[in-house]
């Protein structure tokens, strides 16, 4: 008898911390912590990852939402007039999530770590 209740205080530990373990890989959204350094490498980091010589975000983004859009911008003559204001290209859907303490982006299916970024996961509603 006293083998069976130590056999079960054993297990039911063993199950707990494997749960709490779990609850620390999940994802979640997140928002950025506001900071001008972190907007910076924020454009930096889509840059590279969209292959694009540089990315403008506003400087709100991400900072109430967990998502953005992004439109490539229009072209522009010399006088500032926008050349061909049709484009067929579809702006990029861009998620910011949170997991563990790093940070990653989606964009399409996939996931890609962000470094040097400070995010907070966006509490469950």
């Amino acid at each position: 008898m006293k083998l069976n209740i130590t056999l079960i205080v054993i297990i039911s530990v063993v199950c707990l911390s494997s749960c709490l373990l779990a609850q620390e890989d999940k994802i979640a959204p997140a928002v950025l912590e506001h900071d001008q350094q972190n907007h910076d490498q924020l454009e930096i980091q889509l840059a590279k990852l969209l292959k694009r010589s540089e990315v403008k975000v506003n400087p709100d983004a991400f900072t109430s939402t967990n998502r953005i859009k992004l439109s490539r911008p229009f072209f522009r003559n010399e006088n500032g007039q926008i050349i061909d204001g049709r484009s067929t290209e579809l702006p990029i859907e861009v998620h910011l999530y949170k997991k563990g303490e790093k940070c990653l982006v989606k964009i399409e299916e996939s996931f890609y770590p962000l470094s040097n970024i400070l995010c907070k996961a966006i509490p469950p509603q």
